[in-house]
């Protein structure tokens, strides 16, 4: 009986490390769509000097984050999901400074 005890100790151990990951990964996912939707948002309503203004600026803020980045570089999950990001808001900002909606 004492490794059937054994092994479900480990099991509930292994069941709790799961729960905490995915409560993590949910966060993180809930802030990530909250982020989306205020760059959607937001930059529609940026004029061209103040799109590149934050263009400026957020280039300045990835720089600051690299050495994060690079704590989580043996993660591909992490490096490509960051430059994805990354790009994706460089771009929308691009746009907004292109064709501003008046």
């Amino acid at each position: 009986m004492p490794k059937q005890t054994e092994f479900s100790d480990d099991l509930l151990e292994l069941k709790a490390a799961l729960r905490k990951n995915l409560d993590a990964m949910g966060a993180i996912a809930a802030r990530m769509v909250v982020l989306k939707q205020f760059r959607e948002a937001v930059l529609p309503h940026l004029p061209p000097s103040a799109a590149m203004a934050a263009l400026k600026a957020f280039e300045w803020s990835l720089e600051e984050s690299l050495p994060i980045a690079a704590d989580f570089a043996s993660l591909p999950a992490y490096s490509d999901a960051f430059l994805e990001e990354a790009a994706a808001t460089r771009m929308a900002i691009l746009r907004q400074q292109a064709h501003p909606k008046l």
